[in-house]
């Protein structure tokens, strides 16, 4: 089973320098349980070298673009039939470590938006508020 979603928008920037930090944090998550639709064993391979983009390929969320600099300016998705997995485990992990307003918006199968929104070293759920007033 699992929940379909489709990104509408987003904006990720990751500093060069958070690489290393990123991977360990991985790391951490995944000795302690196994995230949907990833190998374990590749995970921890990977984040045992700080392989950033193989990293973020096996969880679903290859790098988009890098900056001049090295910097990663943007993800995309790209889960098993576009299912939600354990985003929500593994990016409050890495949170401190993405930049400030940095944020992806989702909008799930059943019509639900919300953003996955950055801010200060947290990752924070919000909802959209929609109105129909003139």
């Amino acid at each position: 089973m699992g929940y379909n979603i489709h990104v509408l928008k987003k904006n990720v920037r990751i500093k060069k320098e958070n690489f290393k930090d990123i991977a360990k944090e991985i790391w951490k998550v995944v000795s302690k349980q196994r995230l949907s639709w990833t190998d374990s064993d590749v995970l921890l391979r990977e984040c045992s070298t700080a392989n950033i983009e193989a990293i973020f390929e096996e969880l679903m969320w290859p790098i988009a673009n890098y900056d001049n600099c090295g910097n990663i300016i943007n993800l995309e998705y790209d889960a098993p039939d576009k299912k939600l997995g354990d985003e929500c485990i593994w990016m409050d992990a890495i949170a401190p470590f993405i930049e400030s307003g940095s944020f992806i918006e989702i909008l799930g199968e059943d019509g639900e938006m919300w953003r996955w929104v950055f801010n200060d070293g947290k990752m924070k759920e919000i909802y959209p508020k929609i109105s129909w007033e003139p």
